[in-house]
């Protein structure tokens, strides 16, 4: 069926000498000194990982790029900025296990990431019942197209048509992201429709995305922002002059290498998994569920954290009401055109400016305070290779632990037997169930995100949750699972999303069943399912000895028992202390 390949999206040639044409000057109205943020850059003492032969910025100083909100006096100490290819980890196996040794192994601190796209397979199944077709274009494209052009301070339509149609005469496929500001989203929807044709779904907004952000959001930290956001090898930035009038001839600039472009540009420090503040931001995953936007927003809004609110509105909906929801936090508001979940939140996840990124359902409302998150920070300081917190159900299919665990909503569900050292629910899983997921964003890009090949654009990523846990623990990352009080599913859930008719739901069936073979494929030999009547009702699969399950239901046990003898040793210590 293939051989595993989890790799970085192949990066463009990033030669300097390619650069003829100078980026568009620097933003002329820079925010305030305390609103400064400058380039987070990898630590000192953190060694490259990056084998590339490509060279570094600072190799050709004199040929650094002058990007919007670009500091070259805060270029990293490599001079790139860039981030660097993931670690090429083995995977870990039973003899590893056994020994311990890859569990000791000294602790590599984790590098900022800045916009690495999603990782790939070579992983096929024989006779895939999925087959995507995206009309004339192919649909590797759509998801990874030649440029991404990012817009900002445009005020007119008539402007931004202009860009637009600039932009069509260009030869390949080309993404837009604009930065709409007070441009109304349908109208835009309109020009885009005009402009660029309906697409092979109908969706005007299929190669277009409206960022909406506060008023007061520096210019820079929005542009980097949607740099990040975009997919394309290359990048190209266009800042509209404050007194550009609508006689102007419009000229489009240049585009430069994706690496090259996100490395001068500036990021907020908070994206440093060294950083030494704590900063959330909650990505919610939405799609017409008008009824819940006001409570979803009024609970994140009320939350005493540094945090932001991005929203992938997927249905471009709603608009007016996510803005008047959210208009008291740092928000910015994504339209998009039904890409639906996993390349949703893989897109906003690169747009988070912080390494604590909360993946949210938009049928799912958060608790009123924010002790969830306080717990995933201290969680995350407590192990430090622990990649994912999941706060509904999670699994584990064999060995002694085996059971499903979690939030108590239907049979078969167990509660969660550990504490952490808050007195905490919270145990070790193999993989755990979408809404909420608190991950490290560090980590999420570094490992590839998630896997975009479960879904076509447009269809929901059934198993994608299930996947990208079991890639972690193969990666040398940890899975957790906490109770975390969300109200779950709240509204017509069975009767909308995926569920809404007999043919939606049918399709869902069949990626069920089709991505539940494609996980079993991508992972033969490290996961196995030794629990297939379901984890509490298998008495077998509990039975079964840890050497004799496969890896992925090993590694969460061996955690488990660790968390296990280290509260044993804490009550030892204490009764002998009294």
């Amino acid at each position: 069926l293939g051989e595993l390949l989890f790799a970085q999206a192949p990066r463009p040639d990033a030669s300097p000498q390619t650069f003829t044409q100078a980026l568009p000057p620097a933003l002329t109205d820079a925010p305030s000194a305390e609103r400064t943020i400058p380039r987070a850059a990898p630590r000192a003492d953190v060694a490259a990982t990056s084998d590339s032969a490509e060279p570094h910025l600072d190799e050709h100083p004199d040929e650094h790029l002058d990007i919007p909100g670009a500091s070259t006096e805060e270029r990293s100490s490599d001079g790139s900025g860039s981030s660097s290819a993931p670690d090429q980890l083995e995977p870990v196996g039973s003899d590893a296990v056994a020994s311990g040794s890859a569990l000791d192994q000294p602790q590599v601190v984790e590098d900022v990431r800045l916009g690495d796209l999603p990782g790939t397979t070579t992983t096929r199944l024989a006779r895939d019942p999925l087959s995507c077709a995206c009309g004339d274009a192919a649909c590797e494209s759509l998801d990874r197209p030649s440029v991404s052009h990012v817009l900002s301070g445009f005020k007119s339509m008539a402007r931004v048509e202009a860009a637009f149609r600039s932009i069509r005469e260009m030869q390949g496929v080309r993404e837009v992201v604009l930065a709409a500001g007070q441009l109304d989203p349908m109208e835009l929807r309109q020009l885009a429709a005009a402009v660029f044709g309906p697409g092979y779904r109908d969706e005007p907004l299929e190669l277009v995305s409206l960022v909406y952000t506060n008023e007061d959001t520096p210019k820079d930290e929005l542009v980097s922002a949607m740099a990040r956001m975009s997919a394309g090898a290359q990048i190209s930035i266009q800042v509209e002059k404050q007194d550009a009038t609508e006689a102007d001839e419009f000229v489009l600039e240049a585009s430069h290498s994706r690496d090259q472009v996100l490395a001068s540009v500036e990021h907020p420090t908070s994206m440093d998994p060294s950083y030494s503040g704590r900063k959330a931001s909650f990505v919610v995953q939405y799609f017409k569920r008008q009824n819940l936007v006001k409570q979803i927003a009024r609970a994140l809004s009320l939350y005493a954290i540094d945090k932001e609110v991005l929203v992938h509105d997927d249905s471009a909906s709603e608009h007016d009401e996510w803005i008047e929801a959210l208009n008291s936090t740092r928000y910015f508001l994504v339209h998009s055109g039904n890409l639906h979940e996993i390349r949703g939140y893989n897109r906003l996840a690169r747009m988070a400016s912080s390494d604590t990124v909360v993946l949210l359902q938009d049928d799912d409302v958060p608790p009123a305070e924010a002790t969830w998150i306080e717990q995933a920070w201290g969680l995350f300081e407590q192990f430090p290779k622990l990649g994912l917190i999941g706060g509904l159900n999670g699994q584990i299919q064999g060995g002694p632990d085996t059971g499903r665990y979690g939030k108590q909503r239907a049979r078969h569900v167990r509660q969660i037997p550990l504490k952490d050292n808050m007195g905490l629910p919270f145990m070790f899983v193999t993989w755990v169930n979408m809404g909420p997921f608190i991950l490290r964003r560090s980590v999420f890009l570094k490992v590839g995100s998630f896997q975009e090949s479960f879904a076509c654009r447009g269809d929901p990523g059934i198993g994608f949750d299930y996947e990208y846990g079991i890639r972690l623990w193969q990666k040398g990352y940890h899975v957790g699972l906490t109770i975390q009080g969300f109200r779950y599913h709240v509204g017509a859930t069975r009767s909308g999303g995926t569920r809404s008719s007999s043919s939606i739901k049918q399709r869902r069936d069949m990626l069920e069943s089709r991505n539940t073979a494609f996980i079993h494929a991508i992972y033969k030999g490290f996961y196995v399912n030794h629990a297939p009547n379901g984890a509490n009702r298998s008495p077998g699969a509990v039975r079964m000895s840890l050497a004799n399950v496969c890896t992925a239901a090993r590694l969460p046990t061996i955690e488990n028992n660790k968390l296990r003898a280290s509260k044993h040793d804490t009550r030892e210590q204490l009764s002998i202390s009294l």
